[in-house]
């Protein structure tokens, strides 16, 4: 799962993803694989992972676009940084959370 694959990227929503991440975590056990159409084999584990990122990250954007904060404020602060390593480049994600919740460049 990389930042950059995000559903948000392809004209879903913030909420769709969530939504489509609890019902993947519901269908699946302990023992699934899930195979994505790009980025590397996946565990239930993973799932929940990066569905609980990116409610972090929303609620931490939300929040700093609450403060009046600019895109490119939030890009600097950069609220990813704890997850650059595992989930690649963040500036599509970052974008696209950004705009959805309404924030303006």
């Amino acid at each position: 799962m990389l930042f950059y694959k995000s559903p948000l990227r392809i004209g879903g929503t913030l909420q769709g993803t969530i939504d489509g991440l609890g019902l993947l975590i519901g269908a699946s056990g302990p023992n699934t694989k899930i195979i994505p159409g790009h980025g590397v084999v996946s565990t239930r584990e993973d799932v929940i992972a990066f569905r609980d990122m990116t409610i972090e990250l929303s609620d931490q954007i939300a929040e700093m676009i609450e403060r009046g904060m600019s895109y490119d404020q939030i890009a600097e602060a950069n609220p990813t940084r704890a997850y650059n390593d595992r989930y690649g480049d963040p500036e599509r994600f970052l974008r696209a959370v950004y705009a959805e919740l309404g924030g303006e460049e």
